[in-house]
């Protein structure tokens, strides 16, 4: 018999970050303080999710008394490409190109899977959602990003 006996949260997430630290936000922020002009993956598809929200969303869950396997992410999707313009568009970057690139031009130590998008299905029908991702990387702007 399970010690668990079903009561047990499991949470995925995607495309993660918060203020401070090594992120995605901050190194296309970095890189444009360095180049005019980046180059940038557009056929992976995932949902970038703000730490706050997603902790928030699990605080709810826990309340909820609720418990199981959920996606939880800011809702929308976009590729990274779109997401760095808009990261670059925010911190005042918007002079920065950004040219979109096929993951194949882009080599990694690891092989991420292009279509990575989580629905927040289950989360949704208990009342749990997580606001669009724009607004989050919105909020994210109003803290010190450095």
């Amino acid at each position: 018999m399970s010690l668990l006996a079903g009561r047990f949260y499991i949470v995925r997430t995607a495309w993660l970050y918060n203020n401070g630290g090594n992120n995605f936000n901050a190194k296309i922020i970095a890189a444009a303080e360095k180049h005019s002009s980046l180059r940038v993956v557009a056929d992976e598809f995932g949902n970038p999710t703000y730490a706050p929200d997603l902790a928030a969303a699990i605080v709810q869950l826990i309340d909820s008394g609720r418990h199981g396997i959920l996606h939880f992410t800011n809702s929308g999707y976009c590729t990274r490409h779109q997401w760095a313009v808009e990261v670059l568009r925010l911190a005042g970057r918007s002079d920065v190109t950004v040219t979109p690139i096929s993951s194949g031009d882009w080599p990694r130590r690891t092989t991420p899977p292009p279509h990575a998008i989580l629905l927040n299905t289950v989360g949704a029908a208990q009342g749990i959602t997580l606001r669009p991702w724009q607004e989050a990387l919105a909020a994210y702007f109003e803290h010190d990003v450095t």
